[in-house]
């Protein structure tokens, strides 16, 4: 038999996976569900970048590398957060909250959004939409004292009102009604 890639190690042949930090647990977890949401929405946003330019782009991009930070800690059981170089913070909410700011226009608010205005505004509109449900499973998890940083939930929910306005600015300052 060729030898596999390396990616392929067959320790989740049974239906369990690591942790940061090797504590084994099953794919059905909920820590599990939440961290992949937050994977899929980083991808979901690189499929964004990819037609985005300038300052969105590297927005975008800056986004994607906290939502590492935001999925390690979310893919590190609750004894061995301490163990983490970097965890979210409220400086990240509060840089989040700022650059809101500077996305804001007066002509956004004036009706609601129907995704697909243009490639860049409909593939943030699905980043968001992931976001709120990557939300949806962080809010369980913390409800039942799977982690104790609220900081994450204050920068998931901001994260996600910035993508419809990433989208609704990018419409509007392109020509779109």
């Amino acid at each position: 038999m060729t030898k596999l890639p390396s990616i392929v190690t067959k320790t989740g042949d049974g239906g369990k996976t690591s942790l940061n930090f090797n504590e084994r647990i099953t794919k059905d977890d909920y820590l599990v569900e939440a961290y992949g949401s937050v994977d899929e929405l980083g991808c979901f946003l690189g499929l964004a970048r990819a037609e985005a330019l300038g300052r969105i782009k590297d927005d975008i991009f800056l986004l994607q590398k906290e939502l590492f930070i935001l999925g390690a800690e979310l893919a590190t059981s609750l004894s061995n957060r301490g163990k983490l170089q970097r965890t979210v913070t409220k400086e990240m909410v509060d840089a989040l909250e700022e650059k809101m700011i500077s996305y804001d226009h007066p002509d956004i608010l004036k009706d609601w959004a129907i995704p697909g205005k243009t490639r860049l505004s409909a593939a943030l509109d699905i980043a968001r939409a992931s976001c709120r449900r990557a939300e949806r499973g962080i809010v369980h998890l913390f409800f039942e004292d799977r982690f104790e940083n609220k900081e994450i939930l204050k920068y998931i929910n901001r994260l996600s009102d910035f993508l419809w306005l990433m989208a609704r600015w990018y419409e509007v300052t392109n020509g779109q009604e």
